[in-house]
């Protein structure tokens, strides 16, 4: 292979991941809503309770909820993709 032909087949790989990570997010925002109960794949938060506060185009503030149901200032944002509702 050429490089232009190279450089044609990285442009396809990468419409096609960009496309199918739309699509994942796109799918989760749809299922999770303000105010739900989410965990998160990631060790840092590994067994918290947390709760979505506010969703944006791509990534979503989450709040950390304490055993009486207060929230913990401040939280984190996180790409939308890395949310598992309960």
């Amino acid at each position: 292979m050429n490089l232009d032909e190279l450089r044609d087949l990285r442009n396809q790989i990468t419409r096609e991941m960009n496309f199918r990570n739309e699509v994942k997010r796109n799918q989760i925002k749809s299922s999770i809503q303000v105010g739900d109960h989410v965990k998160i794949d990631h060790p840092q938060l590994q067994g918290k309770k947390l709760i979505v506060e506010k969703i944006k185009i791509k990534k979503a503030d989450i709040k950390e909820i304490g055993e009486d149901g207060t929230i913990f200032h401040p939280g984190w944002v996180v790409p939308i993709t890395m949310l598992q509702k309960f």
